[in-house]
């Protein structure tokens, strides 16, 4: 990959992207103090330029009641001393669209067993979402440097912390972490990112271009190993990792995904390490990995350099039947786009994209794919905020002078994207340090809304807007009363000559959690026919369903097909 000439240094939040698209229309609409959203992040930053202060935080959206709407769960990091003051601490907020017939969110934190976050005993980071009990109900996974936590939902609309008797505390730095079957057994195993060892005692002195102290960035530390925890059907969980292999390489993580990349029917792993090579961890099948992604070539960029990477999108770009991926890097590191081939071969095709140039002045953490404006192409959000002081904001008297305008990019549908801007991108466009994103259909209007965890900042809930007239298909795919997943989903809209594919899955993006629930684009049909390749391999179609409503698919109910007829 040919990266682009640097461009000169100054304040990225005053200068126009290297592509552009003017329109007028609303794509994303900030609604945030409308619907009652007033989480404010607190990073404890002024405390010396700690390197904890500009990794968090995440979100997470999921059905808490099983009501059919998505609630919020906003991860506060607190404070790395105990000053004596009270930090906000992590927020759950529960959706009253099914009551109430329109978006909006009341506070219900005080109803649950939610992390302590003084004394930085427990400095939360991320979150991660899946039933790891099956007993119908949504649980969550809270990372943090210190102890994660396990928060049992109770089915009642309240969360307890069951973390010391499921096994799964811990006392490492984990940011990002993953639900899924690692074994095939049908328990939600759990993989734990790790990043540094890094504690106050052994904080470095660093410096920025200015001379100036700035903040560390991991190659000051030693990296942490990673973590496979494997359920036990019980309510807990068992260490694996070096039985597994995880152990046998390490790096600093900061995002990590889970998807069956070569096609095999095993859930592998993809790994995003911050100036370290990353790691493709293949699934044997027999409960053991490894890491191939110095020969898949999704190790390093295609220059064979190891990058900053933060964020992980994953999505079946091209609709050729497998996934790709897409990296935020650091500013003057171009984010990397990875096409699969479907065999969990991989080349760097940045450039082809038209995103090289965009992000070269931002620094990505949270990302995903989604279809803005339902025409049946996965589009581009990237959560942008520095990691370095920026010179021009901190002359300014920024009292975090680490913000970045977050960037929304629309596919063109000739695998080549262009940056929404104009008017109307004031939305995101705004400069924060924004860390988690997590997609998910709030309003149930069958598009996805996004939600922006701002570090040191206030949240912000972006409503879609893009295409309220254009058709869609929603399905909620469940196993058994449980998502499922891991499935394969294909979509074939009436009409139409390639389908789309989805996997059905929570994690990716940055330490955040998704709405399980897929959201199709039909770009104007109105039926669609519906391939599912299940967890263990069976296959089910679903022919003729309705556009413009959810469908709930499950297991056993379509018609038994088999691997030809899947659609691809």
């Amino acid at each position: 990959m040919a990266c682009a000439p640097a461009p000169s240094p100054g304040d990225p939040t005053a200068e126009p992207s290297n592509t552009t698209a003017t329109d007028a229309r609303k794509w994303l609409t900030d609604v945030t103090a409308q619907v009652s959203v007033d989480f404010v992040h607190q990073a404890g930053a002024a405390e010396g330029y700690l390197l904890p202060e500009i990794t968090g935080s995440g979100v997470a959206v999921f059905d808490l009641e099983g009501d059919g709407d998505l609630d919020l769960y906003w991860v506060d990091s607190g404070r790395l001393k105990d000053d004596g003051t009270t930090p906000s601490g992590d927020r759950l907020l529960r959706n009253l669209l099914a009551e109430s017939g329109q978006l909006g969110f009341e506070d219900v934190s005080a109803r649950s067993d939610l992390p302590n976050r003084m004394g930085g005993e427990s400095y939360g980071m991320g979150i991660a979402t899946g039933d790891f009990d099956r007993d119908g109900w949504v649980d969550l996974l809270v990372t943090a440097m210190g102890k994660n936590h396990l928060l049992h939902n109770q089915g009642d609309g309240t969360l307890r912390d069951v973390s010391e008797a499921a096994g799964i505390e811990g006392a490492d730095w984990t940011v990002s972490a993953s639900f899924f079957d690692a074994d095939g057994d049908g328990w939600l195993d759990l993989f734990l990112g790790n990043y540094v060892d890094w504690n106050l005692s052994n904080q470095q002195p660093c410096y920025g271009d200015s001379g100036e102290i700035d903040y560390c960035g991991p190659i000051a530390y030693p990296p942490q190993a990673n973590r496979l925890l494997r359920n036990r059907g019980d309510g807990t969980f068992e260490e694996i990792s070096e039985r597994a292999g995880i152990l046998a390489v390490t790096g600093p993580t900061l995002g990590i995904v889970a998807g069956d990349f070569d096609r095999d029917g095993h859930d592998d792993l993809y790994v995003a390490n911050d100036q370290a090579p990353n790691q493709l961890w293949r699934n044997r099948g027999d409960g053991t990995f490894e890491d191939i992604a110095l020969f898949a070539g999704c190790a390093v960029d295609g220059e064979g350099q190891p990058q900053a990477s933060m964020g992980i999108g994953t999505a079946d770009l091209d609709r050729d039947g497998d996934l790709d991926l897409l990296l935020t890097h650091l500013r003057n590191e171009s984010h990397t786009f990875y096409v699969n081939d479907g065999a969990a071969t991989f080349r760097d095709a940045t450039a082809s994209t038209a995103l090289a140039a965009p992000s070269w002045l931002m620094t990505g953490f949270g990302i995903g794919f989604f279809d803005l404006d339902r025409d049946g192409w996965l589009d581009l959000f990237v959560a942008n905020g520095s990691v370095k002081v920026i010179e021009a904001q901190a002359a300014r008297g920024d009292p975090y002078p680490l913000r970045e305008p977050n960037q929304l990019f629309r596919n063109r549908g000739d695998g080549t994207f262009e940056a929404i801007r104009g008017p109307a991108a004031s939305a995101w466009e705004a400069g924060a340090v924004s860390r988690g994103v997590a997609f998910g259909d709030l309003d149930n209007d069958g598009d996805t809304d996004l939600v922006v965890s701002n570090s040191q900042g206030r949240a912000q809930v972006l409503r879609n807007d893009a295409n309220p007239d254009g058709t869609w298909l929603g399905l909620r795919v469940l196993e058994a009363a449980v998502d499922a997943i891991g499935a394969w989903v294909v979509v074939t809209p009436e009409g139409a000559t390639r389908p789309q594919s989805r996997r059905v899955s929570t994690d990716g993006s940055y330490a955040s959690a998704h709405d399980p629930r897929l959201q199709i684009g039909l770009d104007g049909a109105t039926h669609a026919n519906v391939v599912i390749t299940w967890p263990d391999g069976r296959i089910e179609s679903w022919s003729q369903l309705a556009a413009n409503r959810y469908h709930v698919l499950d297991r056993g109910t379509g018609q038994a097909t088999d691997a030809a007829s899947n659609g691809l």
